[in-house]
């Protein structure tokens, strides 16, 4: 008996989980029919929205939001026709996002949810176009402290509100709210113009005639007939309402307008007008100028409750809103008179900066952006104050202390502020060349020969120091001066680059002999040519640390200098005379070079002669050769004990480009 009560147990336990299991795949299925239903209808709008660009070959730089009924598609069943399809470039390649809103289904990118710590108000997700600025619905916080995020911008496109909920100093909850910017605004596309008023009041119960349309574009004429009219207009209600009139052209491009009317308990026979000073974006007050006609006029209750009895009056407005003048007759009949005021800006731009340090010249790229109006100028820190505001995001400036980097942005409305920028150095080095040992004499000194890849790279970057050893000194230039016998270690470095090699230097006492060069790639240095002798002598050249031979060439652009270092052959004495020709015959090459930080000598002064064993030839483009190699001689003539005069000379070929 009670073996049959357990097994009876047992096959109700399994009819229970048998049911549970039907009712679980039946509501997957029926959730999976659903969802694939939506996702079909996403599929077809994102494929009518890829023809809509193909077709009216639309240029997709900034993103833009196309609806549905733009691209053809008639909305399924409890869908918005605000259901559309948001197009953007993402790494050259253009993403199309669906964006599905019905009564029980929502594409994933959307957010809609309103939230369980607050209320949201307003609309989620919240439509408008690209002519009506975004007024934010607000929330009810419900005693939690909220802060707010937001991306938007009064483009075409999809952007978000975040909505950050705090108990106390913990963070409860997290709520977004899409914002979406339809329509397409540009300077090419066609122009609507509504025929009577833009703004009409009308009585309660009178009917509406339309006063009329055109639409007319650059490229396709008269488009009046592909006007698209939309209307949420009652005429047998109070309230405000709008008539939206939308075009496209054979480009793809849109242009909206809109006609406001407000219905009212009663009108007037007296003509109404307001104009705003100013009317574009600003950050002072609004001024409202209402002018009356009509001989029945008699007052007018301004909307701060106070009365006028003026037939034209100005009205301030401190801040964006809905302004009502209720206008009576002499018959004590009233109207109202609506005056929107959406241009006042008195919020700061705001966005991100870069300042990028590469060879002395600092690059700014912004990222700037506001929620009211554009930024439209930009004021760049210079390294010693700011720049005039000019209308590009990017600029360049020598300075180096990139730690000071800044930039100030001004929107439409001319509000300003600063942003600091990130920073970051780039070196021109990417090698260093150096030999890693060398020999010298006490007393003597010893310019480092360097090699820096590329070619190109500022020799400026380079730091010298002396990190072990104290048998030498080294300048910031790399000259090494020998100061007693030992041992020492000299780094060559780019910090920029994280780059550092070294060069071990070994101080000997004075000898006949001289000293002997580096072990690899080691410079003769000082040391010249060698000893003097009778007949003339080629001298020892080093261009950015690297020795170069006798007519090298060399390519420079105008404005660049380049320094060589001539070394004079030892034992010859000092230099009676320096003189620099060509070689070739262009005996007018200073019209195309200019020689700076030339030794002064003049046989005829001994004073000015130079007692050393080298001296640098700087070299400074000044005129393209027009593809030539223009050949520069130096020559040079010293002194000696056993002859009356030595010659040294070295040949270069420079092109100018």
């Amino acid at each position: 008996m009670d073996t049959e009560n357990e097994r009876t147990k047992i096959d109700k336990k399994y009819i229970y989980i048998g049911v549970i299991v039907i009712v679980l795949i039946t509501i997957f299925l029926v959730i999976f029919l659903k969802n694939k239903k939506y996702n079909d209808f996403e599929d077809l709008m994102v494929l009518n929205a890829k023809n809509y660009v193909k077709l009216y070959n639309i240029n997709i730089n900034e993103q833009t939001y196309i609806t549905i009924n733009e691209i053809g598609i008639k909305p399924i069943s409890n869908c918005s026709t605000d259901s559309g399809v948001n197009i953007y470039r993402k790494n050259n390649i253009i993403i199309y996002k669906p964006y599905l809103m019905c009564k029980s289904y929502y594409s994933s990118d959307v957010d809609h949810e309103k939230g369980s710590s607050i209320e949201l108000l307003g609309a989620n997700p919240y439509v408008i176009d690209s002519e009506t600025p975004y007024q934010e619905p607000g929330y009810n916080g419900k005693g939690y402290k909220v802060e707010t995020v937001s991306n938007y911008k009064n483009i075409p496109g999809v952007y978000q509100t975040t909505y950050f909920v705090y108990d106390g100093s913990k963070r409860k909850e997290t709520v977004k709210r899409t914002i979406i910017v339809s329509n397409v605004t540009s300077s090419d596309a066609p122009v609507i113009t509504l025929n009577g008023e833009a703004d009409l009041t009308l009585k309660v119960g009178t009917s509406y005639q339309e006063a009329g349309y055109t639409a007319i574009d650059q490229k396709d004429g008269n488009i009046t007939n592909k006007v698209i009219v939309n209307s949420n207009l009652q005429t047998n209600r109070v309230g405000d309402y709008t008539i939206t009139y939308m075009v496209t052209n054979s480009q793809g491009l849109r242009s909206i307008k809109k006609r406001r009317i407000s219905i009212v308990n009663s009108t007037l026979n007296i003509i109404s007008k307001a104009t705003l000073y100013p009317e574009g974006q600003t950050n002072k007050n609004v001024t409202i100028r209402i002018t009356n006609e009509g001989d029945s006029y008699a007052y007018t209750i301004l909307p701060d409750g106070s009365r006028t009895d003026e037939l034209a009056y100005n009205y301030e407005v401190t801040n964006n809103q809905t302004c009502i003048f209720k206008i009576y007759d002499k018959s004590g009949n009233m109207t109202e008179k609506r005056v929107y005021v959406e241009n006042i800006d008195r919020i700061p731009p705001t966005g991100t900066c870069k300042a990028t340090l590469k060879g002395g010249v600092v690059t700014y790229v912004v990222d700037a952006y506001d929620d009211d109006s554009w930024v439209t100028s930009y004021s760049y820190y210079d390294g010693k104050s700011y720049s005039e505001f000019i209308s590009s995001n990017s600029s360049k400036y020598n300075f180096t202390n990139i730690n000071d980097a800044s930039v100030q942005i001004r929107d439409e409305a001319y509000n300003t502020s600063r942003i600091s920028c990130s920073t970051e150095v780039l070196s021109t080095i990417s090698d260093i060349s150096i030999p890693t040992s060398y020999t010298m004499e006490v007393g003597s000194t010893y310019q480092i020969p360097y090699v820096l890849t590329p070619t190109t790279a500022l020799a400026s970057e380079l730091v010298f120091n002396v990190v072990s050893g104290s048998s030498v000194s080294v300048s910031t230039t790399g000259v090494v001066t020998a100061l007693s016998t030992g041992t020492s270690v000299v780094s060559v470095s780019a910090p920029y680059a994280k780059i550092e090699k070294q060069i071990t230097i070994t101080v000997v006492n004075k000898s006949s002999g001289g000293s002997t060069g580096g072990s690899t790639g080691g410079s003769t240095g000082g040391n010249g040519t060698g000893s003097c002798g009778k007949t003339a002598q080629t001298l020892t050249a080093y261009y950015n640390g690297t020795k170069i031979a006798r007519y090298s060439k060399i390519t420079m652009h105008v404005g660049e200098t380049i320094r060589l270092k001539m070394y004079l052959p030892t034992g010859c004495g000092t230099i009676k005379l320096l003189t620099r020709t060509t070689a070739d015959g262009q005996k007018n090459w200073r019209n195309y070079f200019t020689g700076t930080s030339e030794p002064s000598v003049d046989r005829n002064n001994p004073s000015t002669f130079l007692a050393t064993d080298h001296f640098d030839w700087v070299i400074t483009a000044d005129k393209k050769t027009g593809g030539q190699y223009i050949q520069l001689s130096q020559t040079t003539f010293q002194s000696t004990s056993s002859f009356s005069e030595i010659k040294s000379f070295f040949n270069v070929n420079i092109k100018v480009e």
